[in-house]
């Protein structure tokens, strides 16, 4: 499947989980916070283009590339192409950006998982999450589903969107 097709696809996930969930909060909204004015700043479509490319590269240990990512180097592999630089654990990305409040989640926050964090994916939503599934490689998940199986520890907003 092309980017074109990947993004579409994408598009498509995050419309039905909208019409089955409710969604109470937009996908992305231009409301920040002061402190919101020092993170990079990156445009909307192109973290969503970015994250689809990824969708369905395989699970690997310590990867950082399109041939195989873990959650980790899905989330610096991403941000990096786009001028963002993370650090590679989870543990050092729980230290980028700023702390929000679970409903604060919008389109490019990081969600961590696991207490103390040892899973982090990216939020396409304030409902869905592209993360680096050790059995089922880059996949979009719900932020509730992956809370129940891992419970989510963390929030942090690493970029503004434009």
């Amino acid at each position: 499947m092309n980017t074109s097709g990947l993004l579409v696809l994408l598009a498509c996930v995050f419309m039905a989980a909208v019409s089955c969930s409710g969604m109470a909060s937009p996908l992305y909204t231009t409301d920040t916070s002061a402190s919101d004015s020092e993170l990079p700043v990156v445009k909307r479509d192109d973290l969503l283009n970015e994250m689809s490319i990824y969708h369905g590269v395989p699970y690997r240990l310590g990867g950082t590339r399109i041939t195989g990512v873990d959650c980790s180097g899905l989330v610096q592999a991403v941000y990096n192409s786009l001028g963002v630089d993370l650090p590679r654990t989870v543990a050092e990305q729980l230290g980028e950006g700023r702390q929000i409040s679970e409903r604060s989640v919008r389109t490019g926050d990081l969600v961590f998982f696991g207490k103390p964090p040892d899973h982090v994916g990216i939020a396409i939503s304030n409902t869905e999450v592209v993360h680096a599934s050790v059995t089922r490689g880059v996949v979009i998940d719900s932020i509730d589903d992956l809370d129940r199986a891992m419970d989510a520890s963390g929030y942090r907003r690493v970029v503004r969107l434009k």
